[in-house]
């Protein structure tokens, strides 16, 4: 998911998430509930979410939660329970999207 959020956010994931809540006419709390609670985009949403994609990037985006060892892990930094792509993702997308998380990742050593 966060994949997608920054494809369609040329590259910042709050950006991706916003565009992706304006097409929809949702809140942005619903987007990131699909990625932190789902994992995925529910299936009423899919076909808007790829119109999305294809009017931002010029491309329709592979959504597809196919990663074994998915499951719901409690985040590391907020506790919040979310749906983890593998044991190697244990931050959730909402920390993630966080101007704090942005500029811990972005900053040079």
């Amino acid at each position: 998911m966060i994949a997608l959020f920054s494809h369609i956010g040329d590259g910042v994931v709050t950006t991706g998430i916003n565009r992706i809540a304006d097409w929809c006419g949702i809140t942005r709390d619903s987007v990131r509930r699909w990625s932190e609670f789902f994992g995925r985009i529910p299936d009423k949403w899919y076909e808007t979410v790829q119109q999305c994609s294809v009017d931002y990037t010029g491309v329709r985006f592979d959504i597809e939660f196919m990663e074994t060892g998915a499951k719901s892990r409690s985040c590391l930094r907020c506790s919040r329970k979310f749906m983890s792509a593998g044991i190697g993702n244990r931050i959730c997308d909402h920390c993630k999207g966080s101007e704090e998380w942005q500029q811990l990742i972005n900053s040079p050593e």
